[in-house]
């Protein structure tokens, strides 16, 4: 155990700023002999889950995955299909690093049947941007976990009028600037839903409003997108199950409450609403939710970060947000819309 301990400390101090075969070539240049050279299967296997977290790998950084530098022997135990579960694991958490379709689609075969981990902490380029978006489109399915902060494609997109029945946890950050005209005209045009049965946790961030046919969600969170109360409450009359909601529009949300027929949140726990008065009283107006759920309400803010409850209002006309069947009408203006 002290010698593993030592090759994580190396992989992440010494060889910190190396890569690919450089680092390998390090890391086995402190590796005892024979000894290290024949690990079991389970033993390797361990050390691979045992560096990941040390030295992960990242878009110019194979980090773990030098151990398949190592030699020859390490390279055929790792990479054999008859791996341990551990190592599909290890496969799925890392088959979207690197910005090629092949790698994506190699590392993701490697995975077997365990879902796949999606996930970018940071914003992605776009030529990774789009080469995930080639590789994943066909095995969206296998999805588990989706986290992506975006270069310039609508990811909700994507996902409208999927079936994606391992999907658990999404998380979209769509880097469009929300003042586009274009893009208030676009971000009601999603129609179809996304079918995610498994589907707990949802945050979008931006961009459109995705339509949800998830009973079994838990949390939702939806921050600058521009909608109308009209489509959150039919969003959520298809969450029964709904126990955490977070609506934080930004100045982006309109208040359009088109039908009387009542949303009923049995589970809610908790309500954040950070929107302008009359559309946060037009929401709570149309849920029903238990009476001790813990409510917080704020104004929503200007891009200086002021309240805009006061602020001077412009006549805002209704387009694609309407209920279906309904002409666009102009309604009395409640907020300030950026230029």
């Amino acid at each position: 155990m002290g010698s593993v301990r030592a090759l994580i400390r190396h992989s992440r101090v010494g060889e910190a700023s190396m890569s690919g075969s450089t680092t390998a070539i390090g890391l086995s240049s402190h590796l005892p002999t024979p000894g290290w050279r024949n690990l079991d299967r389970h033993a390797l296997c361990r050390l691979a889950v045992a560096l990941e977290e040390a030295h992960p790998p990242m878009s110019n950084d194979i980090g773990w995955l030098c151990l398949t530098h190592i030699c020859r022997g390490w390279r055929m135990t790792l990479l054999d299909p008859e791996a341990e579960d551990d190592m599909e694991a290890l496969w799925a958490r890392t088959c979207s690093v690197f910005p090629s379709e092949d790698a994506i689609a190699t590392l993701s075969n490697r995975a077997g049947k365990t879902p796949l981990i999606i996930a970018h902490s940071s914003r992605l380029s776009k030529d990774h941007e789009m080469k995930l978006i080639h590789a994943l489109a066909p095995m969206l399915a296998s999805v588990r976990v989706l986290s992506i902060h975006a270069h310039s494609y609508n990811w909700a997109s994507l996902l409208a009028a999927k079936h994606l029945p391992q999907l658990s946890e999404l998380f979209l950050d769509d880097p469009v600037p929300l003042s586009s005209e274009a893009l208030y005209e676009e971000s009601f045009a999603l129609e179809e839903l996304l079918d995610a049965p498994a589907l707990r946790s949802v945050h979008l961030r931006g961009g459109r409003l995705l339509p949800l046919d998830v009973p079994s969600l838990d949390t939702l969170v939806l921050e600058n997108i521009r909608t109308s109360t009209y489509r959150i409450l039919d969003l959520v009359r298809k969450c029964p199950q709904l126990r955490h909601l977070t609506i934080d529009s930004g100045t982006m949300l309109s208040g359009t409450r088109h039908s009387d027929a009542l949303v009923y949140l049995p589970d809610l726990c908790t309500l954040r609403l950070r929107l302008h008065p009359s559309v946060r009283s037009e929401l709570k107006q149309g849920m029903v939710y238990p009476e001790d759920v813990q409510i917080d309400e704020s104004d929503e803010v200007g891009i200086d970060g002021a309240p805009l409850a006061q602020a001077p209002v412009l006549p805002l006309v209704m387009m694609n947000h309407l209920a279906p069947g309904e002409e666009p009408v102009e309604l009395p203006p409640y907020s300030l819309l950026p230029p």
